[in-house]
């Protein structure tokens, strides 16, 4: 029998009267029936928004192209991780969930905020949100899943679509909408390290025609963490708003406030070529840091309009405004070798920052759906713009030299800062530059032709033009930090301007199994000026992708396998034609090429399947540095994950869940002085559904790292602290008990 979603009725939040269409259906691919056709063209003349997966198969993605396109007609790797996948493994987090996509890495903090390597590549905490880019530039990120309908990853080069942007590839958070069918949904949750966590999740129409829909989410939670003096606090409220008057017009405003309160935590130190041998719990924080904290506005609007038969309009905007605070016991040099020559002795000081960002992100994306005999061809033509022209950062104490009183024995740590230390250094300055003014503005115009030849052929053709302003203004107050901005000579702000290229076609050689390739460009960050004081050029990236999709089990599985050569361009580099050791070049060079294997869908009634391998031999190929050869940080040659659920034919009302997750040996950081150990991880889950009083409800038991090994997850990418100051260990043998009602 096939699964039943426990936590809302399943229902289409239709957008331009748009059909779905079950993956059964796909075998019309080789002569559909009139009747067929006509709901294919309904389908994919305005993207659908929000539509729910079923199981663990991954069904559409309208990142891999920015319309809604079924998985197996995109030449790319596009994987996607459903709600029920998420609602499975009880993960609350949208980095835990990727750890089901392969070639996804996690390179966070401890609880406070994140950034992922895709392909090799670090993101720089870049992350859409249905489409549009949010936290661009450098501010603390955290996504709760009490949100997420999905997450989508884009592997590979994506400025084509969405400009400036690392060359792995992107992720795309997509966000629950208003249904036009009424449920409720609501779930506790209890475990280690304190877990409480509540959550409630309200939807339906609002008038009897159902013009009107809403969707009401709120999470709340409270948890210490493994890790001493931690804390993970977090609230947040998500209302949104449908209107729908007719079937060519449907308008979503939504707005997903979220507010965290944590500690910072730069994990242990590096000690020789491994992390220092101490326990994981061990924090070289203190109980008298007081709590840091994070929160994030999203205010956004999605306008969908259907001209007619052929033509289609969709405008979206989102609005964020963020605000991070954090007072942190740095490792002092915070980027340099904080251990003292006895090799146990950690140097430390106190150090304040504040991020204050307000950014704006809009398209407005013109769709066409044409045919000519048996060809069809889905022209998107559209600009868009990322507007943050005044994000502000300040800081106060010393990240750079030690405070003799601070130092501590890393294996026999003593504890209790004085209060009054953390007050001298709220009030320290450590220069004339303590303050911050941040402009970015990319703006970018687009043009895309998804091409279908007889149902066999899918052609995807596309490029783009970015044109970004860049640049940072520094002072001893916010005035003088944007005089320095906007008013040096010469000025301080940045212009680069680049074309995206892409091309892909898949063919569907028979009704279960497409071959396709692709070859990609991106446009990534800007490199400054060289010593003669003329721009250098920005990084570029270039990928070369072939692969195959397959589908099995009457389409119930779909199977991805992607060979790669991932290239990142114009990295900085000494210049070795001038005297000046400090003046760089942009001819340095880093390479990944790998193979990756994912799978997801119901491999025989009652069984789901999601699972991930990938070979990553990813290094630096061109250097003046002394990386040459250096393999890439954080990067894994081998990696694999696998998760099951199985519904017991016997007691159809019990489930069980197991995974397994493996992580090879990584290099911590960019010179290879130090490695991670590889890990293997299992977890495991019990959950049985009943009836009390006619209400489903479901309870669930769930064990992350069942055999508690101590593990390494990532190094700081030089984001807080540099890496051999800052290894992240995974969490010990978890539990958590959770129960979901269904109203």
């Amino acid at each position: 029998m096939r699964h039943r979603k426990t936590l809302v009725t399943v229902a289409v939040s239709a957008i331009v009267g748009s059909s779905v269409v079950d993956p059964s259906q796909r075998a019309a691919a080789f002569g559909a029936t009139a009747q067929q056709e006509t709901t294919s063209q309904q389908l994919d003349r305005v993207e659908v928004v929000g539509q729910k997966e079923m199981g663990y198969r991954p069904e559409r993605s309208g990142a891999g192209s920015r319309i809604d396109t079924p998985i197996t007609e995109l030449p790319a790797s596009v994987q996607s991780v459903d709600r029920q996948v998420i609602d499975d493994q009880k993960v609350v987090r949208v980095r835990d969930a990727l750890e089901n996509v392969s070639g996804v890495r996690p390179n966070p903090s401890i609880q406070s905020g994140n950034s992922f390597i895709v392909r090799g590549f670090a993101d720089a905490r870049r992350v859409l949100r249905d489409g549009l880019s949010i936290n661009n530039f450098g501010y603390r990120s955290e996504f709760d899943t009490a949100t997420v309908e999905r997450v989508e990853v884009l592997k590979g080069p994506a400025s084509v679509l969405y400009g400036r942007a690392e060359p792995g590839g992107i992720i795309n958070i997509v966000t629950r909408r208003p249904e036009a069918i009424s449920s409720a949904a609501a779930e506790a949750q209890a475990g280690s390290f304190g877990l409480r966590r509540a959550s409630v999740d309200l939807t339906g129409p609002l008038t009897e025609g159902g013009e009107f829909r809403y969707r009401f989410i709120t999470a709340a939670q409270a948890s210490d963490t493994f890790r001493d003096f931690g804390k993970s606090d977090r609230t947040v409220i998500a209302p949104s708003l449908t209107w729908a008057p007719n079937a060519n017009l449907t308008w979503t405003v939504s707005v997903e406030h979220m507010r965290q309160d944590y500690i910072a935590d730069f994990g242990i130190p590096v000690i020789g070529n491994r992390p220092a041998n101490v326990p994981i719990t061990r924090s070289f924080g203190d109980p008298n840091d007081t709590v840091d904290s994070f929160r994030r506005t999203d205010v956004g609007s999605d306008l969908a309009v259907r001209l007619n038969d052929t033509f289609s309009l969709r405008h979206r905007f989102v609005l964020v405004d963020a605000r991070s605070e954090d007072d942190f016991i740095n490792p002092a040099p915070a980027f340099g070798n904080a251990l003292q020559a006895d090799g146990r002795t950690l140097n430390r000081n106190i150090f304040f920052q504040v991020n204050d960002t307000r950014e704006i992100a809009t398209n407005l994306d013109l769709l066409a759906d044409l045919r000519f005999g048996n060809w069809r061809h889905r022209l998107l033509a559209g600009v868009d713009l990322i507007y943050a022209p005044d994000s502000q950062y300040s800081s106060f104490g010393n990240f750079t030299t030690g405070d003799p009183r601070l130092a501590i024995d890393v294996f026999n740590p003593s504890y209790g800062i004085d209060r009054s230390l953390f007050e001298a250094a709220r009030s320290t300055r450590t220069g004339p530059t303590n303050y911050s003014i941040f402009r970015n503005v990319i703006r970018g115009a687009y043009l895309q032709d998804q091409i279908t030849v007889a149902e066999r052929w899918h052609v995807l053709l596309g490029g783009r033009h970015d044109h970004a302003e860049t640049g940072r203004g520094r002072g001893a107050s916010f005035t003088v930090a944007d005089q320095a901005l906007n008013g040096s000579t010469p000025s301080l702000i940045r212009k680069d301007e680049a074309f995206s290229p892409r091309f892909g076609a898949l063919y569907q050689w028979t009704p279960w199994l497409g071959v396709y390739g692709s070859v990609t460009r991106s446009f990534g960050a800007n490199n400054g000026v060289n010593a003669g004081g003329a721009p250098q050029p920005p990084q570029r990236g270039r990928q070369y992708e072939i692969g195959a999709k397959a589908e099995f089990a009457e389409r119930r599985v779909l199977a991805t396998v992607a060979l790669f050569d991932l290239q990142r361009r114009n990295l900085l580099t000494p210049d070795l034609t001038t005297a000046d050791p400090n003046d760089s070049i942009a001819i340095g060079r880093a390479r990944n090429r790998g193979v990756e294997v994912d799978v997801g869908g119901e491999v025989a009634r009652g069984t789901r399947l999601i699972g991930a391998y990938a070979y990553s031999n990813g290094s630096v190929i061109q250097d003046n540095s002394g990386l040459l050869d250096k393999r890439l940080v954080n990067l894994p040659r081998h990696a694999a994950s696998v998760s099951l659920r199985h519904e017991l034919a016997a007691a159809p009302a019990l489930a069980l869940g197991a995974g397994v997750f493996y992580v090879g040996q990584r290099q911590g950081d960019a010179q290879n002085t130090f490695q991670l150990p590889g890990y293997v991880r299992v977890d495991a889950s019990a959950a049985y559904r009943l009836k009390l009083a006619g209400e489903a409800f479901t309870a669930q038991l769930t064990l992350r790292n069942v055999f508690d090994r101590a593990y390494y997850e990532s190094t700081d990418p030089n984001s807080n602290v540099s890496p051999r100051n800052g290894v992240y260990p995974g969490a010990p043998r978890t539990v958590i008990v959770s129960i979901q009602a269904a109203l």
